[in-house]
């Protein structure tokens, strides 16, 4: 029941964030996951680039810890609200086929 409750909670958030007005248009994500093994991830994240391309988002940085490399910070640049919010479905399917863990999506409005 709990997980049926996250996922309608989930879903509403999403849905919200696609109706926001970001004054720029252009949304800046801030994803922080943890991944089973780095050089791997890191190997299909690669490969996807053109997928993100078509889909309108842009790849600022990819960070790893210093303490754990398996625990990444990759921050992106999506053409709008809507974009973001498909991206961000794919990213929680990948957390349900077990790609990733500990996903953590913050959406920033870019100020320039």
């Amino acid at each position: 029941m709990k997980n049926i409750f996250i996922a309608i909670l989930t879903i509403i958030s999403l849905n919200a964030l696609a109706l926001t007005p970001y004054k720029n248009g252009k949304v800046i994500m801030i994803i922080s996951i943890e991944v089973k093994d780095f050089s791997v991830w890191k190997k299909n994240f690669d490969a996807a680039a053109p997928i993100r391309e078509k889909a309108g988002i842009k790849v600022l940085s990819v960070c790893s810890s210093a303490q754990n490399e398996n625990q990444v910070v990759v921050i992106e640049e999506a053409e709008d609200a809507q974009t973001a919010h498909n991206f961000i479905l794919k990213l929680q399917s990948k957390q349900k086929d077990g790609d990733v863990s500990k996903l953590d999506i913050k959406m920033y409005d870019k100020a320039e």
